[in-house]
This record gives C-alpha cells, structure tokens and sequence, in this order.
C-alpha cells in the first residue's frame, strides 16, 4: 500500500527578514545617521567658515580704509615738511644777510 502525503509550508512572514539581512540594514540605517550627523556637522562647520570670511573681509576692508587715511596723512605731512624746509631756508638766507650787513 502506497502512502502519499501532501506537505503544506508555512507561509514566509513578510514583515520580518532572516536574522543575517535584518543586522546587515540595522548597520546600514546607523551608517547612515552616522553620515546624516557628519554632513550636518559639516554644513554648520560650513556655515561658520563663511561667517568667519566675512568677518576677515570686513577686518580687511576697514584695515585698507585705514591704511589709507594713513598714507593721505603721510602725504599731508610731507608737504608741509616741503613747505617748512623751503621757508626755512628763506629765513636762513635772510639771517645770514643780516648777519652780513651786521658785520663791519
């Protein structure tokens, strides 16, 4: 007598993935708020770089502004240097005529 027997399998859940697929997308999902926190990171060090630039523009731009008050002044200064050697030389000259006329 021949016995034939018809197997039924279980339905497969498909909520659930084999033990070694389940750890392997739990390393991939914190790999990938790792990476989410780095860029993050990376965005806000970003952020206060350009900060940083602008506030050194800014420290640039008012040091050239001074820089040339600076070199305006300088220039003011040596013309009246110009002006105060040509008049003391007049009032040299003229000294050294009385001092002439002065001597016997």
């Amino acid at each position: 007598m021949a016995q034939s027997a018809t197997v039924i399998p279980f339905r497969p859940r498909k909520d659930t993935a084999p033990a070694g697929e389940a750890a392997g997308q739990d390393r991939l999902s914190r790999a990938l708020n790792t990476l989410e926190l780095a860029l993050a990171e990376q965005r806000d060090a970003i952020d206060r770089f350009r900060l940083a630039l602008s506030d050194l523009d800014h420290a640039v731009l008012g040091l050239e502004a001074g820089l040339v008050r600076y070199g305006d002044e300088l220039a003011c200064v040596g013309h009246d240097l110009e002006r105060l050697a040509i008049e003391a030389r007049a009032l040299e000259a003229w000294a050294d005529e009385v001092l002439a006329r002065a001597r016997p």
